[in-house]
């Protein structure tokens, strides 16, 4: 259990680190978590690290200084380590508060300087963070080194995670934030999971993985990033000896209790290696074939066609011996082999359409060896792990389509990363827009019918300005999985265009209704479940009670520390006190509820409408002021437990370690125990609202509803608290006669059962 404290506590990194056996198996919070605390040691790296001269790619490097701060070296978030010694639990990541105290920890600390620092321990996915608000240097650089900053040689990978990025909490802690070095390790994947970010995955013998990333430019590409000094190396090579900081992005097994960000990246996951120099990259020079410039043709096979996979395939060590093709239709565990015939240094292959049928899916890898008599093997993306075998981490894939290709096909995933099969890939997409430019700022669209897997998120674009909530047409793009800041990735088509049109997107037909998807909103307790949550991406849903009662604000502030403008909502009745004390997963699993974002304005990885009025406090506003999202003049009402409301529209997007929900505007918000602002000029209004009439009002206990005819309808008179006490079906206007009960206030909820448009007005029976 984590300790109160009170004061300035003076102990040592050792102290502040160290976890029990026990407690590491489930969590891994500081005892010291949320103290203030002040400790000495010294510092691994210097505050600015000054790279040596280099020709990386054909770009000439002079000397270069940088700061060591995290990727892109954002100004308020350097980072640093401090290490006491060279035993367990003998180094922190160290995180300086403001910018004043990050430019003097640049500005001033050298690498082995002794220093002494003060500030709060806090946490963030799973890493002890150490948040640095002063500190003396108490011993310059020229002092004897304290065990020097040879690094710790870590022998088993299986101590950090395993084969699936679980983190080995009870062996592993005693690394996080230490300076390690791994030596002959295979490298097994390389993932540029955002426009400017890569992970390099390696391997070891017995299957266990780490993720090499980028928050140091020593770690950077120079391809991805300016300044960068790592050339990034081939799938199937070898590190003899790679070097660098362990970080963390908690992911543990699913008995566990995460106790802090949740399931990070699928491929960062786990703790991870920052070099942040580049001479802690040693190759291994024996390079096994290169694969690369794979692709399909046709890109969409049909069920009577025959696709044929090419590959460029060299040896820098010899001369390519063979080439095979694995593929499986529909089943990964059953892979075909067939050969690649040469022309050049193009290998090709045609699979045979049997079995192939319309919506199928086709995986496939391929292998190369080179001509020397222990010849170097490469599988591209599957590798081959020496005592170990054959083992496909993620297979390439297309699918067999007869009447070209769907949302679906593209949003539709088997692994957990949320990675689509057409990443990088230009496609042709038909859907109904389902959110607007004027609302989300992105357009969303989604196949007429879908239940699950149908909908996608379209690059914000000035040929999709025009476009209006119901509007059906066909828009071309590109493929990306977009990174939501270290968390899972999220689909989205960008760099779109029309489609034999340059200026506008020629609409098919306008009006066209997509039925919200209902869900509860308890089933998204916790955090991201990759089975149950996946297939919800970008899809309209609507939040309902599945007892047919009220939802309720069930925690004001999901972030509790961040204000990141999330709150959730639930089907129980919560007081707030009963969530102050609680953190991580613990405050989202004690409640069960849904996320809902809204309120923030700047992210390209986590979208919100500006015409949404519940919010929480924003993250960037002082005290009570909401004037930095009232860009439309709409005005913003203020979460509390107190809310509650019939159902809650809007697009599901994974953003920070959670599926959530994201409202256009304030039409979403159906049946609000609070007045919410209309909706402003110009946002795009879904038909949401069912205008209808009571007549008389009050009345005796016999009125009629006078609705639109055409439609059927459901109507539904409710007493105060919610509950149905008559219903009925009807086209048009129909009598209803209430004589008999209690006099006092109803509420009559009349729905469009086609559009579940939904309206719910009060009567008065005296």
């Amino acid at each position: 259990m984590v300790r109160t404290y009170t004061g300035i506590i003076e102990t040592t990194i050792q102290e502040v680190k160290s976890i029990s056996g026990a407690d590491a198996a489930c969590r891994d919070l500081s005892y010291f978590h949320l103290a203030t605390v002040q400790f000495a040691g010294r510092a691994v790296m210097s505050g600015l690290i000054t790279y040596p001269p280099a020709t990386i790619d054909g770009i000439a490097y002079a000397t270069t200084t940088t700061t060591p701060g995290v990727f892109q070296n954002n100004g308020s978030r350097h980072v640093n380590v401090l290490r006491a010694g060279n035993g367990p639990f003998s180094t922190i990541l160290v995180r300086p508060v403001g910018t004043a105290v990050g430019a003097a920890m640049t500005g001033q600390w050298l690498e082995n300087d002794s220093i002494l620092v003060r500030g709060v321990m806090t946490n963030f996915a799973g890493m002890a963070q150490f948040n640095m608000t002063a500190f003396t240097i108490v011993g310059s650089s020229t002092d004897p080194l304290d065990a020097g900053r040879n690094p710790k040689i870590i022998t088993n990978l299986g101590e950090l995670n395993d084969a699936n990025f679980n983190n080995n909490l009870a062996d592993g802690e005693k690394y996080e934030g230490a300076f390690v070095e791994i030596k002959d390790i295979l490298i097994s994947a390389i993932v540029n999971f955002s426009s400017n970010r890569f992970n390099i995955i390696l391997r070891d013998a017995n299957g266990n993985r780490v993720a090499l990333s980028d928050r140091f430019m020593g770690g950077a590409s120079p391809k991805l990033v300016a300044g960068g000094r790592l050339v990034l190396p081939v799938v199937g090579a070898r590190y003899s000896s790679i070097k660098g900081i362990i970080y963390q992005a908690k992911r543990v097994p699913q008995s566990c209790t995460d106790d802090g960000g949740g399931a990070a990246n699928f491929n960062e996951a786990g703790y991870q290696l920052h070099p942040f120099h580049p001479d802690h990259f040693t190759l291994d020079p024996n390079v096994p074939p290169i694969i690369t410039d794979i692709s399909v043709s046709p890109m969409v096979p049909t069920a009577s066609s025959s696709p044929t996979i090419s590959a460029n395939i060299i040896s820098q060590q010899s001369t390519i011996s063979t080439a095979f093709l694995h593929y499986a239709v529909g089943d990964t565990a059953n892979y075909s082999i067939i050969p690649m015939t040469a022309q050049g240094a193009t290998y090709s292959a045609t699979i045979p359409n049997a079995g192939f049928a319309d919506g199928k899916v086709v995986y496939y890898f391929i292998e190369a060896r080179d001509a020397n008599a222990s010849p170097l093997i490469s599988f591209v993306p599957a590798i081959s792990v020496p005592g170990v075998g054959r083992s496909v981490d993620q297979p390439l894939g297309f699918v067999i389509r007869d009447n070209g290709l769907q949302i679906r096909d593209v949003q539709y995933t088997m692994f957990k990363d949320g990675n689509s099969l057409y990443t990088g890939k230009a496609v042709t997409l038909t859907g109904v827009a389902t959110a607007s430019t004027k609302d989300l700022g992105n357009v969303v669209i989604q196949e007429e019918g879908a239940t699950e897997w149908g909908a996608i998120f379209l690059d914000n674009s000035a040929v999709l300005s025009s476009v209006k909530i119901g509007d059906k047409f066909t828009i071309a793009g590109t493929i990306e999985e977009r990174s939501t800041s270290g968390s899972h990735r999220f689909t989205i088509l960008k760099d779109v265009r029309s489609v034999g049109n340059e200026n506008n997107v020629p609409i098919i037909s306008s009006g066209n209704v997509i039925a919200p998807l209902v869900i509860d909103p308890t089933s998204f307790s916790g955090f991201y479940d990759f089975k149950k949550h996946e297939r919800f991406e970008a899809m309209l849903v609507e939040a309902a009670n599945p007892d047919r009662g009220k939802l309720f604000v069930v925690d004001t502030n999901a972030d509790h520390t961040g204000n990141f403008a999330e709150f959730r909502i639930g089907t129980s009745v919560v007081a707030s006190p009963s969530l102050l004390s609680l953190t991580g997963s613990a405050r989202n699993t004690s409640i069960a509820g849904l996320r809902v974002l809204a309120g923030r304005n700047t992210s390209s990885s986590a979208f919100n409408s500006y015409n949404f009025s519940l919010i929480t406090k924003p993250k960037g506003t002082s005290g009570s002021n909401p004037s930095n999202i009232t860009v439309n003049g709409i005005g913003v009402v203020f979460v509390t437990t107190n809310i509650f409301m019939d159902r809650l529209r809007g697009i599901m997007q994974h953003s920070f370690s959670n599926m959530k929900l994201l409202p256009r505007n304030n039409a979403d918000a159906i049946g609000s125990s609070v007045a919410l602002p209309a909706n402003p000029t110009g946002t795009d209004d879904e038909a949401q609202f069912v205008n209808f009439e009571i007549v008389p009002n009050p009345s005796e206990g016999t009125f009629s509803l006078s609705i639109p005819a055409g439609d059927y309808f459901l109507f539904e008179v409710m007493n105060i608290f919610g509950v149905p006490i008559l219903q009925g079906n009807t086209q048009g206007n129909v009598a209803v006669n209430l004589a008999g009960n209690v006099p006092g206030i109803y509420l009559v909820r009349v729905t469009n059962t086609k559009t579940q448009a939904s309206s719910i007005k009060r009567l008065v029976v005296r």
